[in-house]
């Protein structure tokens, strides 16, 4: 979790410093054929995937949430930052936190 964390990181502070897919923005780098469309695919859906993802196996593994609740927050603060829109913090956040409620005995 903590690699893919850091993988994602590294991915939201490029995407912001080239400006490849921001809401409402042209982008100011074009890159070679599939990464424009790689990079936006892991900040708008494929991060949160990721995480949920992982979060799935934990939840399996009969970890603790906490951590898991931790990366889904950090995420959408992530790409929510990056793609400079509000939104993206509740779409990314309340769909995979209320699934986790529902699933977790524990609260």
């Amino acid at each position: 979790m903590e690699r893919f964390t850091a993988l994602y990181c590294h991915d939201c502070a490029n995407k912001h410093f080239f400006g490849v897919q921001q809401i409402g923005l042209t982008a100011r780098t074009i890159f070679p054929w599939p990464l424009n469309a790689v990079i936006a695919l892991l900040v708008s859906i494929g991060g949160a995937m990721g995480v949920v993802t992982l979060l799935w196996w934990d939840v399996s593994l009969k970890k603790s949430p906490w951590a898991g609740m931790f990366f889904i927050l950090m995420e959408a603060f992530l790409s929510t930052t990056s793609l400079l829109s509000r939104g993206v913090f509740l779409f990314h956040s309340i769909p995979p936190l209320l699934a986790l409620y529902k699933k977790i005995d524990c609260f």
